[in-house]
């Protein structure tokens, strides 16, 4: 962890703080805590022995999860564990102005944390703002293009499973409406974190259908809130964080502002896009004038040209396009673009009939289709593990808890792979270890005298399926990092690369899900409340329109 003076705040979530090495590559994950004071009972100054072995252990855990559970899930093209590394006091200090209030950078909304001056672990992993193990700056002399990732947390992508629940008001919202959409109720409406509610669905991303994910990325570019930035080289070039607080109230001492009309702050974000598009048409697409001209791509979204953004996301929907192909024989097969039966989402503004010729129409004619692998449907696929949904995952938890089972839940998670549900039957079918089962997975299901819980199929149902909820929570709740860059002498046919339609370039990517943090069983009701609460807040909202 040499050069300190080489480290950048790059960004932070609920849980960690991130910072960057652009000469490395690399970046470093910090474990954030309640910013305490003096004067509060719980206020230390140092970190415990006791508290530091116990951070190592969770960060050890995280890492592990990622190994024992999201590696096979997803696959190791997309996840990358990580190495957990011992920090020095003389780095820590050198990094104080980084990771605590002093740094402007950090949004306000966020400074209730920050990282323990006394903190001895991070997790060290590359930078995923750059192309996998693309290094050079010049080749022949000339100088490389710039790297551009995009960032997209794209959140639940169908609908929950409400089996078993009595036919009711809330069931029907939580069966026609995505999570994710309810939620904007209560953020822009309820609460007023952000001015104006969000056109992006997750169920428009994840459908496969090329119209309704060029639907989804112009709506998070228009509102990007926090599931969208944009890096040039590294550096955050365009975000929710970017706008300004008067469009992007920002929230001090838990207070927040009354209900405000959904269309407020449209001119404010547009003055926010054109920024935005004046460096990607010096960046990104200064070489493309005919193009632009002879495709007559002079586009506008709410009034701003935005041309080379909506190069961008073409290319952005290219990558996409090829890295769902890439282990198929057929690239280029010509299928019918609306052939996906993924659900729609009733608050989701998109609508074929007035979408119909949103996308560009050069794009539509290259015959361009989504294959059925790559990193949208490898996410999907884990959420999908969910079969019961918040409701009954609540009465199961409650259930195993008044059954003295709680812990077998958390130890059930690291324990989980494709054989874990068929290791359990056997178990209980069995009442002793079977023989094509790991000996940690039938720990998770012996009591301390090595008896078997499990006895009781029922019991073994639960526990996978409150198992399965769990991960498909972290699924719910990580981030894609999709990097690309114009390679000069690539060619289509190499590992990772592929050719833009239009105007031939050819781009290398890499593609990473981060952010797969664990779901403890103790937040099921936490998501319980939020579930209902969210609902509770657009039926009482609609009903007062």
């Amino acid at each position: 962890m040499a050069n300190f003076s080489k480290w950048f705040y790059r960004g932070e979530g609920n849980k960690t703080l991130v910072i960057s090495n652009p000469e490395t590559r690399q970046v470093l994950r910090l474990q954030k805590s309640k910013v305490t004071t003096k004067d509060q009972p719980n206020y230390t100054q140092n970190v415990s022995q006791k508290e530091s072995e116990s951070l190592q252990q969770e960060i050890e855990k995280s890492i592990e999860l990622c190994k024992q559970v999201f590696i096979p899930l997803l696959g190791e093209k997309y996840v990358e564990p990580g190495c957990i590394v011992e920090l020095s006091e003389e780095f820590m200090i050198s990094i104080k102005d980084l990771v605590t209030s002093a740094n402007k950078e950090r949004p306000k909304i966020r400074l209730s944390k920050e990282v323990n001056q006394q903190s001895k672990f991070g997790v060290s992993m590359p930078d995923f703002c750059f192309v996998s193990g693309v290094y050079a700056n010049e080749v022949e002399g000339k100088t490389v293009p710039p790297t551009f990732c995009i960032e997209i947390k794209p959140k639940y992508g169908t609908l929950p499973a409400c089996a078993g629940l009595e036919k009711s008001l809330y069931r029907n919202v939580k069966e026609s409406l995505c999570k994710y959409c309810l939620f904007q109720w209560t953020k822009v409406n309820k609460e007023g974190k952000y001015p104006q509610r969000s056109g992006y669905c997750p169920l428009d991303l994840f459908s496969s259908d090329i119209r309704r994910v060029w639907h989804a990325l112009i709506c998070l570019l228009k509102n990007p809130q926090n599931n969208f930035r944009i890096f040039q080289e590294g550096k955050l070039v365009y975000s929710g964080e970017t706008m300004s607080p008067s469009y992007y109230g920002q929230m001090e001492n838990g207070n927040i502002a009354d209900k405000i009309p959904s269309n407020t702050g449209a001119n404010e974000h547009q003055s926010h896009l054109s920024p935005l598009e004046e460096a990607l048409s010096h960046s990104f697409a200064s070489h493309h004038s005919d193009t632009l001209t002879n495709y007559n791509l002079y586009s506008e979204i709410d009034g701003a040209n935005l041309s080379s953004t909506t190069m961008l996301l073409a290319t952005l929907l290219q990558l996409l396009i090829h890295d769902s192909n890439e282990s198929s024989i057929n690239h280029h097969h010509h299928v019918d673009h609306h052939s996906s039966n993924h659900p729609v989402c009733e608050a989701s503004q998109y609508n074929e009939a007035n979408y119909s010729t949103d996308i560009p129409t050069w794009l539509m004619s290259k015959g361009l289709a989504f294959g059925q692998d790559g990193v949208l449907r490898k996410i999907l696929d884990v959420q999908k593990l969910d079969k019961i949904g918040t409701d009954n995952a609540f009465s199961s938890f409650n259930t195993l808890c008044a059954n003295g089972h709680k812990e077998l839940i958390d130890l059930h998670i690291l324990t989980f792979n494709q054989n874990t549900v068929k290791c359990s039957i056997n178990a209980s079918n069995n009442a002793k270890t079977n023989d094509n089962c790991d000996r940690t997975q039938t720990s998770a299901n012996c009591d301390e005298n090595g008896s078997v819980y499990t006895n009781d199929l029922s019991i073994a149902s639960e526990l996978d399926s409150l198992t399965k909820f769990l991960i498909a929570a972290s699924a719910n709740d990580c981030s894609i990092m999709i990097s690309f860059q114009e390679v000069l002498n690539g060619s289509p046919k190499d590992l990772s690369c592929f050719e833009d339609v239009l105007t031939g370039k050819v781009y290398k990517y890499s593609i990473a899900i981060v952010d797969l943090d664990e779901k403890d069983s103790d937040r099921i009701p936490k998501y319980y409340k939020e579930y209902h609460d969210i609902v509770d807040n657009y039926l009482q909202l609609n009903l007062e329109i």
